[in-house]
């Protein structure tokens, strides 16, 4: 069963406002390459809202908000943490992980998550240990519980324990 959330007051976006162009990582098609141990700046602000169905098997929660992608290679059988820090105080992020594959995994109508979070709330980072089972290229979705306006910046970083 997915809980309920709820969110804080004014945590989104006005409407009047021009919307920022999108990052260059809205897709997985074009996701920026985290390297292990290194962490990265990210955002989601001005992102679409690529990638709902499916993630909601990793973190208990759809995933409706505007959302960025991430690739890693990662190694079979080794266990690595996933770990999205700093968020904006208005931003309540979630971190899912999609693959092996390549960039069309995530184009599937409902995704294959094999592992995620989404449990901290508005301003707390988000992390999950999981091992891999195959070696490839595994896509990162930093996402949002909410809709339109539920967006900020952050940062990820994929490390062996």
């Amino acid at each position: 069963m997915i809980a309920a959330k709820g969110p804080p007051e004014n945590v989104f976006h006005n409407g009047f406002d021009a919307l920022p162009p999108p990052p260059p990582n809205d897709t997985c098609a074009t996701a920026a390459s985290l390297l292990i141990g290194a962490p990265a700046n990210g955002t989601t602000i001005g992102a679409s809202a690529d990638y709902n169905s499916g993630l909601e098997t990793c973190t208990g929660f759809s995933q409706s908000g505007a959302d960025v992608a991430f690739s890693v290679l990662l190694l079979g059988s080794q266990s690595v943490t996933v770990t999205l820090s700093a968020p904006a105080a208005t931003f309540d992020p979630s971190i899912s992980v999609i693959g092996p594959g390549t960039a069309s995994a995530c184009q599937a109508a409902t995704l294959t998550c094999v592992a995620g979070a989404d449990m901290a709330g508005f301003g707390v980072g988000e992390s999950f240990q999981f091992t891999p089972t195959t070696t490839g290229t595994y896509y990162i979705i930093v996402d949002s519980y909410y809709g339109a306006g539920n967006e900020g910046a952050f940062t990820i970083k994929v490390s062996t324990p």
